[in-house]
């Protein structure tokens, strides 16, 4: 099982698929706020999700690594964690975090190395 932060509510979709939200991270409307609010919005964000992260063109793991790298760069460390154990449960390498990470330093400055708490833990 991933250890991806605190989770702080569960939503079914259409088809019976049970997903866990995030409930920090975000600075004004919190996933678990949105699925409160609005929950079909929340389903069609993770079934959106779920199109996006199919394997196609590219992996599933190297969809998890550029996901990962922007988390760096948008200064979410939530959802670099997420990305980060997602990609490695896809079969990404700590090698691999580590050269995505260098790409996103390249394209944003240094930020990127420095701001994600976990980038320590997922390299290893």
């Amino acid at each position: 099982m991933m250890s991806i932060g605190t989770f702080v509510s569960v939503i079914t979709d259409e088809s019976g698929t049970t997903y866990k939200t995030l409930g920090d991270g975000f600075p004004d409307m919190t996933l678990e706020m949105l699925g409160n609010k609005d929950p079909k919005v929340l389903k069609a964000l993770y079934a959106y999700r779920r199109e996006v992260f199919k394997d196609g063109a590219l992996s599933l793991r190297e969809k998890e690594l550029i996901a990962m790298a922007i988390s760096s760069v948008t200064k979410c460390d939530v959802c670099f964690e997420y990305h980060a154990e997602a990609a490695k449960a896809a079969g990404a390498t700590g090698a691999q975090i580590l050269e995505a990470q260098e790409v996103a330093m390249y394209m944003t400055g240094p930020s990127a190395m420095i701001a994600p708490k976990a980038l320590d833990r997922v390299v290893e």
